[in-house]
């Protein structure tokens, strides 16, 4: 039973710590898309998720012109990402 305990308070501290993990990530790739983009509007009209799996960070968008600017700019997003993250790649779909 006290094992059972424990396995559970690491399952608790895990999910907690994914969750900040998360948000960090969420707060660095808003804060270098509203640097490249003029308008900060633009990333969050046409943004619909975003997350990091296996060190690439994976954006899907909502407006094909938007994922055609992005593309554009993938390096220089990535060279402002990788400062402050472990970003491998930018997949965008």
């Amino acid at each position: 039973m006290y094992d059972l305990k424990n396995k559970l308070a690491l399952l608790k501290k895990k999910i907690s710590d994914k969750g900040e993990e998360d948000k960090k990530t969420r707060t660095e790739v808003k804060k270098a898309l509203e640097e490249i983009f003029d308008d900060p509007k633009i990333p969050d009209t046409c943004l619909r998720d975003f997350y990091l799996k296996s060190n690439n960070l994976i954006i899907v968008t909502t407006n094909k012109s938007f994922a055609n600017e992005l593309f554009i700019r993938k390096e220089e997003l990535l060279k402002k990402l990788t400062k402050t993250m472990p970003v491998k790649e930018i997949i965008i779909k």
